[in-house]
């Protein structure tokens, strides 16, 4: 596993550590629920999330190239506008899931993230939202390491997603879901950069957390 891909784990972990530890337990289960729920999503209904997100997009590209406008004042632009809407690439495939996986789990952190500003998520900093914050740092890493690096294989999944590369495939792949938790709990114990990603990420957090000890003094 290469430095930068060492560095990005730290960073990625020290952020969701130190926001999971900040916003407390509730919003640690919160953010943690939603990125697996959205891998869950990806392992089982994968071509129907692909057929979902292509049919967003293409209505976009519809909306946006004059389509609406074309349908309103009914005229034949609006013909044009559909059939270049149909004959546009996809944007993601099941072959190649990468950039669905990206946007699926940006678009389950962003939700997490704004569904934990809801006074029912507010809670005070806790130890165990510091570590479901270093979980969802890892999977977040993991997942959209392996869908904008193809083929690298720099940390194991959880959760295998077909077509998503993984650092050590199972022995058993299935069709859709396959959480082998002993598999990868082997996988993580021959990382030797964890431990290293998880000091950094530890540091970081106990630094913001002296830096918000001393504001808090000094306002006393």
């Amino acid at each position: 596993m290469g430095s930068l891909a060492i560095v990005t784990l730290a960073i990625v972990m020290a952020g969701f550590g130190i926001y999971g530890y900040q916003r407390g337990t509730k919003v640690g289960v919160l953010m943690a629920g939603m990125i697996v729920g959205a891998l869950l999503l990806m392992s089982i209904f994968g071509q129907e999330m692909v057929t979902l997100i292509n049919g967003i997009d293409k209505a976009i590209r519809f909306a946006f190239g004059g389509g609406l406008q074309a349908l309103g004042g009914g005229t034949a632009g609006a013909g044009a506008a559909l059939a270049q809407m149909q004959s546009a690439q996809p944007l993601v495939s099941a072959e190649s899931p990468g950039t669905a996986v990206v946007l699926v789990v940006g678009t389950a952190v962003v939700l997490a993230f704004f569904l934990g500003l809801l006074k029912a998520f507010r809670g005070s900093p806790s130890f165990a939202g510091l570590v479901l914050g270093l979980i969802s740092g890892y999977l977040v890493t993991a997942y959209l390491l392996a869908a904008l690096v193809p083929q690298a294989g720099l940390l194991p999944l959880p959760i295998t997603i077909p077509g998503l590369s993984a650092a050590t495939p199972p022995g058993n792949l299935s069709v859709g879901l396959t959480w082998n938790i002993d598999q990868w709990m082997q996988d993580l114990a021959n990382l030797k950069c964890l431990p290293i990603a998880i000091a950094v990420s530890i540091a970081a957090l106990a630094f913001v957390a002296m830096r918000m000890g001393s504001r808090s003094g000094k306002k006393g």
